[in-house]
């Protein structure tokens, strides 16, 4: 699964990376979109060497003033403070970096009627990247590869617009019922809005006719 936004022509996965397509969980407000068992694997190892080389970072910028025996010459201490500085920053980049998640997850909310994409880390933090509202989805659209040996990418186009979120890559027979079940929901919740918004503006068509 990817979540990012885009032209329909970008970005390339291979089935054996995209493995056999996203996972459904139900919840008490809709469901909830996320990779498989060996992308979230992958994910959380990731997470795991970045916080550790972050760590190292900040551990070797800190060497440079306790080691025994460490220079402290006019110049060398310019080197060691620019080199402290590069060591930390890179640090905290990759512990935050690390710290946010690799595992896209992609919530459908069916009470807000909105869609939410972001990343959940080994504790279960989920760090919101993208909100689409149902009224702002133009359409759900699986696009097949051509090629051989490469997946069917599953897209939700913004609008009327050329621009789309990717939510999900896998063999298309995986994706196609989550597709049918994004058009269902998406479609379901825009006519009930507009079922609303009629019920809403009733009354008040008959008050200006009245005052008419």
């Amino acid at each position: 699964m990817t979540a990012q936004l885009g032209a329909f022509e970008q970005g390339v996965t291979r089935v054996s990376e995209a493995a056999r397509g996203p996972r459904v969980y139900q919840t008490y407000w809709g469901y909830v979109v996320t990779e498989g068992d060996r992308a979230q694997s992958r994910g959380k190892a990731f997470e795991r060497v970045g916080k550790v080389l972050g760590l190292g970072c900040v551990m070797a910028a800190a060497g440079l003033w306790l080691l025994p025996g460490a220079l402290t010459g006019p110049d060398i201490v310019v080197m060691k403070l620019a080199l402290t500085v590069g060591l930390m920053m890179a640090g905290a980049v990759l512990i935050w970096s690390a710290k946010a998640g690799f595992n896209d997850e992609m919530q459908v909310d069916l009470v807000r009627k909105e869609l939410r994409v972001g990343q959940r880390n080994i504790s279960g933090d989920y760090r919101l990247s993208a909100q689409v509202g149902f009224a702002d989805i133009g359409s759900v659209f699986l696009m097949r590869s051509k090629k051989r040996g490469e997946p069917a990418r599953l897209f939700l186009r913004i609008g009327n617009s050329d621009q789309a979120l990717e939510v999900a890559t896998g063999r298309a027979d995986f994706l196609e019922p989550l597709r049918e079940r994004l058009a269902r929901d998406i479609t379901k919740a825009a006519r009930d809005e507009l079922r609303l918004r009629e019920v809403r503006r009733g009354p008040q068509e008959v008050l200006d006719a009245e005052a008419v």
